[in-house]
C-alpha cells in the first residue's frame, strides 16, 4: 500500500528519470511520505473478526480488513484504477490501470494526512525517529498499520485472466519484495514502470502480450525473460537493470525494439550508455532481434527453427535448465507459453505434468534415447 523504494528518490540513482520531471517530483514526494510512514514494518497479524474494518487514506484509496484477507482499491477519474485483495503472501489484482499523475496526487495527499495525523496528536515528525513514528502510528492507527503489514508480506504476485490492461507502478505502490509473478492470458498491455524497483525473479509473459512500456522491467530482479511471439513493441530502458538480466528470449520475429530497449545500465549517461555485459539474446535468424543484438554488439544465439522437444526454456538446447522449469511447471509454480508447452510434453501425451518431467531427467541421464518418449 505504501511506497518503499526510497533509496531510489535519495542516493544518486534517479538519473534515468532527468528527463521525465513528473516522475522526479513524484519520487519526491514519495520520500514525503516516507518520511511520514517511517517506512512502516513490522510483524502485527490482521485483525480478524466477525465484522468487517474500512477505511480510507488520501481521496482515492480506501482498504477493507475482512478476517485474513485484506481489499485495496484506488479510484481513477480516467482509467479503471486500481483493485487488489491480499491473502497470506499472495496479491491477486483485479484491476490495474492507474495513470502516474494520479498516484503522483494520492501520494501527496496521503503524505499529508498520515503527517497531520501524527501532528494533531501532539508530536513533531520531523524530530522522531523511524522506531518512534513506527510504534505512534501503530497506535494510532492499527488497522491501517495491519494493512501496511500484508502488503510488505506479499511474496507473489496473480493477475486476472480478465485484466488486459496493467498500467500501474507496483513496486512503488508497496508490492516491491514480490517474487513471482503470474499474469493473466488475457493481457495485452504492459504499461510505463509497471515492475519498475521489484525484486520479482520469476515472471511468465502470457502469449496475449502485444506491447511492453517503458521502464517495464527497470531494475527488476529477473533474470531470464522470454518475450511471446505476439509482442510488437518494446519500450524505452523497459528491460535496462543493473546487469541481473541475463537471457532474453525473443519469439518475435519482428518486434520494435528502441534504441536502449534491453542490455544496458544506467542509460541517463546518452553519450556514454553502460552496457549489461551480462546479457545473451536469444532470437530467430533473420529476426529484428538479431538486428539489435548486432547494432548494440550484444551476443546473439540463434534458435532452431525445428521443433525441440525438452527445450522447454526456448534456448535452442536440452539440458538441466529446461529440467528444472519443467520441474516447476507441473508444480503450478510457474507458466509456460504455447512453444514452451510443445516443447515440455516429452511423453507425447498432449498435457504437461510431472510425468514429462520425469522422462526429461531420464533423457539428460541417457536412461531413453530420443523425445518425444515412443
Amino acid at each position: 500500500m505504501f511506497p518503499k523504494n526510497k533509496e531510489r528518490c535519495i542516493d544518486g540513482s534517479m538519473q534515468g528519470f532527468t528527463r521525465k520531471g513528473d516522475r522526479m517530483k513524484a519520487c519526491k514526494k514519495m520520500t514525503a511520505l516516507l518520511a511520514a510512514l517511517a517506512m512502516l514494518t513490522g510483524t502485527a497479524e490482521l485483525p480478524v473478526s466477525a465484522e468487517e474494518a474500512t477505511g480510507t487514506l488520501g481521496d482515492t484509496m480506501t482498504w477493507t480488513v475482512d478476517g485474513d484477507t485484506v481489499h485495496c482499491t484506488w479510484e481513477s477519474a480516467t482509467a479503471d484504477g486500481v483493485e487488489i485483495s491480499i491473502q497470506g503472501d499472495t496479491c491477486t489484482i483485479e484491476k490495474g490501470v492507474y495513470p502516474w499523475e494520479e498516484y503522483h496526487a494520492w501520494l501527496n495527499a496521503a503524505a499529508n494526512e498520515l503527517t497531520e495525523l501524527l501532528e494533531t496528536n501532539g508530536y513533531d515528525p520531523s524530530a522522531m525517529g523511524s522506531e518512534e513514528k513506527n510504534a505512534v502510528l501503530a497506535e494510532l492507527m492499527p488497522e491501517v498499520y495491519a494493512v501496511q503489514t500484508a502488503f510488505t508480506g506479499v511474496k507473489h504476485i496473480a493477475v486476472s485472466d480478465t485484466v488486459t490492461q496493467l498500467d500501474v507502478a507496483l513496486g512503488f505502490l508497496g508490492l516491491a519484495d514480490a517474487e513471482t509473478v503470474q499474469l493473466g492470458n488475457g493481457l495485452v498491455s504492459i504499461g510505463d514502470s509497471t515492475f519498475e524497483n521489484t525484486h520479482c525473479t520469476q515472471i511468465t509473459l502470457p502469449d496475449s502480450l502485444k506491447t511492453i512500456g517503458n521502464h517495464a522491467f527497470y531494475d527488476a530482479g529477473v533474470k531470464e525473460l522470454t518475450i511471446p511471439a505476439g509482442v510488437e513493441e518494446i519500450g524505452d530502458n523497459a528491460l535496462e537493470s543493473d546487469s541481473t538480466l541475463e537471457k532474453v528470449t525473443i519469439l518475435s520475429r519482428d518486434v520494435d525494439l528502441t534504441d536502449t530497449g534491453l542490455g544496458y545500465v544506467s542509460v541517463w549517461l546518452e553519450t556514454d550508455p553502460n552496457r549489461n555485459e551480462n546479457l545473451v539474446i536469444y532470437g530467430y535468424a533473420g529476426s529484428t532481434a538479431e538486428q539489435y543484438a548486432a547494432e548494440n554488439a550484444i551476443p546473439f544465439v540463434a534458435l532452431s527453427e525445428e521443433w525441440l522437444c525438452g527445450d522447454v526454456d526456448l534456448d535452442g538446447r536440452i539440458d538441466i535448465q529446461d529440467a528444472v522449469l519443467l520441474a516447476k511447471a507441473s508444480a503450478g509454480t510457474v507458466s509456460l507459453n504455447e512453444a514452451a508447452k510443445k516443447n515440455a510434453d516429452c511423453n507425447g501425451d498432449g498435457e504437461v505434468d510431472s510425468a514429462d518431467a520425469a522422462v526429461l531427467m531420464e533423457f539428460l541421464v541417457h536412461l531413453v534415447d530420443t523425445l518425444p518418449v515412443q
